[in-house]
């Protein structure tokens, strides 16, 4: 998304107002400057000002405050600028407590006078989870990934979840900046013009849509182990999006490998494992025909990975992938596909076509997880069917049904009508689908009656031919 000039030239001051809203919210909960931040002594070394930030946290405000401008582009607003006012005013804030030690008082614009309407309350949500997705993805590459609790010396955070799963706290305070950054545009004199109902709907219907370029795949429950050491290997046939590794009974096929915290997965496309939605650097890129040898601890409760006979490490150089994992269930291999990616697998029915085996897992005490089988292991996958609701059962239905009961000469019919009356740019598509249902008598008929039951239907419908034919014919 290309942004017009004029546009484009309000980021600057969109970021810092950002910040400067930020800071003031900050102070107001009882933060003050600090060189090192402690959670305790709530102290920040953030709060100074906009120039004086670190270069990433002030990277971060200047990408937050672009992708909202597209964002809002991309949603279907146009964007216009208008005369701004002559004087933009800032709020005076009391020395006391906003006064920092360091000098800095915060003064952001002063917005109380600009009112939004409902269309741009709809652009403040829309705008709130996209600040979280900025935040998640800024923090992912620098490093950081999923925490029960925030450690800035590992990089973690309990913050890396998806937008639906933050806490309700973060969810506020991303709509209360969201909704400055609107009343900051306005502020400075741009005009949001909303799209038309359908294309706005079209937009969020994008955001909502899971986007299905991807199949997950997991062995069947009765191949789970709970004790051993487990070793299978998985070999690259195209250069694309795969994730391997191993997954819990509690795994759904519908998430990614790595997505939930019933699966863990080793990404050699890109160079990193999951877990629980997070991604850390680990290992390195593989090619079309490496191997790569997946190795399940059960008494360590361990996972690690090796390429091409090699075990992988991680940044610091554990060769461990993934320590102290839940052994309560059991673990099968599990895999996820990007579109027309392939992989040849081998999971030891023949210990002679396992490659690395002897290389790396023989030695270190691990069995090829379908050693002594015979039979090709059974997989589960995803596949997305339709959801259909019996429309009596429901409570509230657009669809009315009418039962029209059958005549003489004419059979039963249905009658379906829309209760809500609907405008050319917004238009409601309903799916629906005729159930028939089967009724069988208390005891079946001999082949004597089944055929005396042919006969008669015959014998009805040649009447029924004669009848027509007749009425054509006078």
């Amino acid at each position: 998304i290309i942004l017009p000039s004029y546009v484009e030239n309000v980021h600057d001051k969109l970021s810092e107002n950002i910040h400067e809203v930020w800071a003031m919210n900050k102070i107001a909960a009882g933060w003050s400057y600090g060189e090192i931040r402690d959670d305790v002594r709530k102290k920040h070394p953030c709060l100074t000002s906009f120039a004086r930030l670190p270069m990433a946290e002030r990277r971060y405000d200047t990408t937050l405050a672009l992708q909202t401008l597209k964002t809002i582009v991309s949603l279907g607003y146009h964007i216009t600028v208008d005369k701004p006012p002559a004087r933009i005013r800032s709020i005076k804030l009391p020395n006391d407590p906003f006064l920092q030690p360091n000098g800095y008082k915060p003064a952001p614009l002063d917005l109380h006078a600009i009112t939004l309407t409902s269309k741009m309350e709809e652009l403040v949500e829309l705008l709130a989870e996209n600040t979280h997705n900025v935040y998640a993805k800024e923090r992912i590459q620098q490093g950081w990934t999923y925490g029960l609790s925030e450690d800035s010396v590992l990089r973690r955070s309990p913050h890396l979840v998806p937008y639906k799963n933050v806490d309700d706290a973060i969810k506020k305070a991303n709509r209360d900046t969201a909704s400055e950054t609107v009343r900051t545009l306005l502020t400075y004199g741009y005009i949001l013009d909303p799209p038309s109902t359908e294309a706005l709907e079209g937009a969020v219907g994008k955001k909502d849509q899971v986007k299905y370029d991807q199949r997950s795949y997991r062995a069947e429950s009765t191949y789970a182990v709970t004790t051993g050491k487990w070793y299978f290997e998985f070999e690259i046939l195209t250069p694309g999006p795969i994730k391997v590794g191993w997954a819990t009974l509690s795994f759904i096929p519908s998430v990614e490998l790595g997505g939930d915290e019933h699966s863990w997965a080793y990404d050699g496309h890109l160079g990193c494992k999951k877990h629980a939605g997070g991604t850390e650097g680990y290992g390195k890129q593989w090619a079309v025909g490496d191997v790569v040898g997946c190795l399940l601890d059960l008494h360590d409760r361990t996972i690690s990975y090796s390429l091409n006979g090699e075990l992988l490490l991680d940044a610091m150089g554990g060769e461990t992938a993934f320590s102290d994992i839940s052994v309560e269930e059991g673990f099968v291999p599990a895999f996820t596909f990007g579109i027309g990616q392939k992989a040849k697998l081998i999971f030891g029915q023949d210990v002679n076509r396992l490659k690395y085996f002897t290389v790396c897992g023989l030695q270190e005490g691990y069995e090829p997880f379908c050693v002594n089988m015979n039979r090709n292991m059974t997989f589960y996958y995803n596949k997305d069917e339709s959801i259909f609701l019996n429309v009596d059962d429901m409570s509230e239905s657009p669809v009315e049904v009418t039962r029209i009961p059958p005549g003489t000469d004419t059979p039963p019919a249905l009658k379906m009508s829309h209760r809500l009356y609907e405008t050319v740019d917004k238009v409601n598509y309903e799916f629906v689908r005729l159930s028939l249902p089967v009724t069988c008598n208390d005891e079946y008929i001999d082949e004597l009656g089944k055929a005396q039951n042919w006969e008669e239907i015959r014998r009805r419908q040649r009447g029924q031919l004669a009848g027509r034919m007749g009425a054509r014919h006078p």
